[in-house]
């Protein structure tokens, strides 16, 4: 079972998946609800630059775009206009998703650029009783564009597979050092490749 199956039969528990500094714990059940809201916004294979704070909207729009088959582009939510605008260009996105807080941000980056993405506010996003889509392709599409920080120049994308993850997350199965009451701790941002892959996707 690859990473991503594992994370589709998943979404019906009850179980507790994500629990904020608020004291608010929301199940995978809960999960699935606001993924399938946020699917009703994107088509397949098409690139969603998603930009926010850490939460469950967060959450639920990364996972609704790669079930979805399209490819994620989780950047930093404190990047300038000028530092945005150059990964919009460079990655031309058919859709952002966003947190409020970075409206004017995003806004700004927009001024500079003839690209037009759709804009959805991911912590606008509702539960919805819609069957989340799962989009199961041969061979499997890109999954993710991570961002390099930039310190030597503009940030450059780096392009890796559903292959490339699925990797990381059997090899570290085959360690045997985690178990399903295991709980993580979430303090680095999600857009950064080892909180995403150590606290979100295993």
């Amino acid at each position: 079972m690859t990473f991503l199956e594992a994370i589709y039969k998943n979404l019906d528990k009850e179980t507790p998946a994500v629990a904020l500094s608020s004291g608010s714990v929301f199940s995978y059940r809960d999960i699935a609800e606001y993924i399938a809201d946020f699917q009703r916004h994107i088509n397949a294979n098409e690139k969603v630059l998603i930009i926010g704070e850490n939460s469950h909207f967060w959450i639920s729009a990364f996972l609704g775009t790669i079930l979805k088959g399209s490819i994620a582009i989780p950047v930093d939510n404190l990047l300038t206009p000028e530092e945005l605008v150059n990964i919009i260009n460079d990655c031309k996105p058919s859709l952002i998703g966003l947190s409020s807080s970075v409206e004017n941000t995003v806004l700004e980056s927009l001024r500079f650029t003839r690209l037009k993405p759709k804009l959805i506010f991911i912590d606008s996003l509702k539960k919805s009783n819609r069957k989340v889509e799962f989009f199961k392709k041969e061979p499997q599409p890109p999954a993710l564009i991570l961002y390099t920080s930039g310190t030597t120049g503009n940030p450059k994308g780096v392009l890796l597979s559903f292959q490339n993850l699925n990797h990381n997350v059997q090899a570290i199965r085959k360690l045997e050092i985690l178990n399903p009451d295991d709980k993580f701790l979430a303090i680095l941002p999600f857009f950064h490749s080892y909180p995403l892959m150590a606290t979100l996707i295993i």
